[in-house]
């Protein structure tokens, strides 16, 4: 079941921003469906701790190219954007 609920933040009300829907994925395969060849991405975390493991791995699988990888640590070569890494 697919999760979308309205957001409005306070500060968006405050400034008169529009409300934004935001979409809940099921599978790390399913959010990151939508990043393609040449996206730049940031990824979270540090070093080793706090990377979104699953996301990573997902898109590793799908085999984006030309990524450009905005993080503050690669990781190792097996783990994390170093995998991203591997795959050029």
């Amino acid at each position: 079941m697919m999760i979308t609920s309205r957001l409005i933040p306070k500060a968006a009300q405050i400034h008169g921003a529009r409300a934004f829907s935001v979409e809940f994925c099921k599978t790390a395969d399913e959010a990151v469906r939508d990043i393609n060849d040449g996206a730049s991405i940031a990824i979270g975390g540090f070093g080793q701790c706090g990377l979104p493991e699953k996301l990573i791995d997902a898109l590793s699988k799908k085999g984006s190219k030309d990524l450009t990888c905005i993080s503050n640590n690669a990781g190792v070569s097996t783990f994390g954007i170093g995998l991203l890494l591997g795959k050029k």
